[in-house]
């Protein structure tokens, strides 16, 4: 795994010089690579280290905060901007924590909630983390059966469905 570019730019946008976030850092991502059923996609990396920086600087705020996309963030912004108001505090706090990590980044954004439960409480929920960063693709015979409730569902008119 080729994950220096992350770690350098992540640590040069943030200005962080502590080398024991990057210890800390490099030590979480040796721990998913220890475990022989998670691939960790090397664009993910960098989420680590933005937490662990907040972290170091005793700025990890709660769970929520971190839980949105960049483009729900950009719809927020844009909202505000349309109606010439000030975007609210949450929105504008969450635009800084985006603009001091990823934004002018090849790294991208996604809230992986079992990296934000390592950094801030100390462990990894192997499961969900798996479940997070690589995901099964749904069962065939899942597929079939919504395939089948569909085709059943279609030989129903508007107002037998509504009823």
């Amino acid at each position: 795994m080729q994950c220096k570019p992350q770690i350098t730019e992540i640590m040069l946008k943030s200005n962080c010089q502590n080398l024991r976030v990057l210890k800390k850092s490099i030590e979480l991502i040796v721990e998913i690579l220890s475990e022989k059923t998670i691939i960790l996609p090397t664009e993910l990396v960098s989420i680590i280290l933005a937490f662990q920086i907040e972290d170091s600087g005793g700025e990890l705020l709660e769970k929520d905060f971190y839980n949105f996309t960049p483009l729900s963030l950009k719809v927020s912004l844009r909202i505000s901007k349309d109606y010439k108001k000030e975007p609210d505090e949450l929105t504008e706090n969450r635009n800084k924590f985006l603009n001091k990590y990823f934004i002018n980044s090849s790294n991208k954004y996604s809230f992986i909630e079992s990296f934000y439960d390592r950094v801030k409480c100390g462990y990894y929920n192997w499961e969900k983390l798996k479940n997070e960063i690589n995901p099964e693709p749904p069962h065939q015979n899942s597929i079939d059966s919504l395939l089948g409730q569909e085709r059943e569902l279609s030989f129903f008119s508007d107002k037998e469905l509504s009823e």
